[in-house]
Order: C-alpha cells, then structure tokens, then sequence
C-alpha cells in the first residue's frame, strides 16, 4: 500500500533535510537559515542583532549574515559546570536547616 504525503508533510520533510544541510555545510548563513538552526525567531535573532549579543555581520550595511563556526561558539559561551556531590549535600543541609526555622 502506497502512503501519499500531503504538500504540508513535504514541506516539512524539505525543510528538515535544508536545516540538517545548512548546519553541516554552508559556513555562512542569512538570518533566516540562523534562526532556523538556533531553534528562535527571527524577531529573536533580529533583537539578539541589535543588543549586539551574537556575532554577525553586515557587509552592505542592511543583510545581516552569520558565520556558522562562530554561532556554535556563541551557542557553547557561558557554560555552567554541573554541581558535584559535595554542592548537593551542602544544598540539602541548608534546605533541612531552613525547615527547622
């Protein structure tokens, strides 16, 4: 039995496979191949532009274009180190302090 797919479900199919494409090919990418491989809008992007918290790029002043290595960067900045077994029984010593008062 054949199952057809509608023109929705293609699209869909389409898009994923171009996402998976620009985020293992193309070095840079335009603000909406950015926004779809960080997961935002691209009002998003736009505002994270504008406050000058992700690198970009504008060559003629008006695109703005990403380079891909650079945003993985950016998406690994500011890591939090996982808590050790030592934080974790300080954390339950306070709360159980905390219940007492």
């Amino acid at each position: 039995m054949k199952t057809m797919l509608t023109t929705e479900e293609l699209q869909k199919v389409a898009d994923l496979i171009t996402a998976n494409i620009i985020g293992t090919q193309k070095e840079v990418l335009t603000s909406d191949e950015a926004a779809r491989y960080l997961g935002v809008s691209k009002s998003c992007l736009y505002k994270w532009t504008m406050l000058r918290l992700i690198p970009h790029y504008k060559p003629n002043g008006k695109m703005c274009y990403f380079n891909r290595k650079e945003v993985e960067a950016w998406m690994q900045s500011n890591r939090i180190a996982t808590a050790n077994k030592d934080t974790y029984a300080t954390y339950a010593e306070r709360i159980m302090r905390e219940k007492e008062l």
